[in-house]
């Protein structure tokens, strides 16, 4: 039976929690351009290739995808194999993403981690003070 437990502080999980606009970045610094980088965008614009496959898929484009990912989830678990199934394989739309959701569900007041700083500083500083715990710099 595994010792982890999930965090009950996970009941108020939002993804836009704390996120500020480019607008308001660009305000207050006095900017004119601005690049989210920690949002995985690319200021040198998509590469040719990228446009073309865009166009491609462009009339496919008119309701989401299926949420589940569960053909890729499939794959993944076919490939790792070992029994797994793809119940068992989570996909999200970020490394940020994955690591918030990881340490909200299970981490809490008191519980020992680890941070990666600078990479992951944002990280806990967004997830920190909701699972109660302290932030040290």
């Amino acid at each position: 039976m595994s010792s982890l437990k999930f965090n009950p502080s996970m009941q108020g999980y939002s993804r836009a929690a704390n996120r500020r606009s480019l607008d308001d970045i660009r305000r207050q610094h006095g900017l004119d351009k601005v690049y989210q980088l920690s949002l995985n965008e690319n200021p040198l614009g998509p590469a040719p290739g990228v446009i073309d496959a865009i166009t491609a898929a462009a009339a496919t484009l008119s309701s989401y995808p299926d949420f589940s990912d569960i053909e890729l989830r499939q794959a993944i678990a076919d490939v790792i194999g070992r029994g797994l199934g793809p119940e068992q394989v989570y996909t999200g739309c970020s490394g940020f993403e994955s690591l918030e959701l990881l340490a909200r569900g299970f981490l809490g007041a008191g519980d020992d981690r680890i941070n990666s700083s600078p990479a992951q500083e944002r990280l806990m500083n967004t997830v920190a003070p909701i699972c109660n715990q302290e932030v040290y710099k």
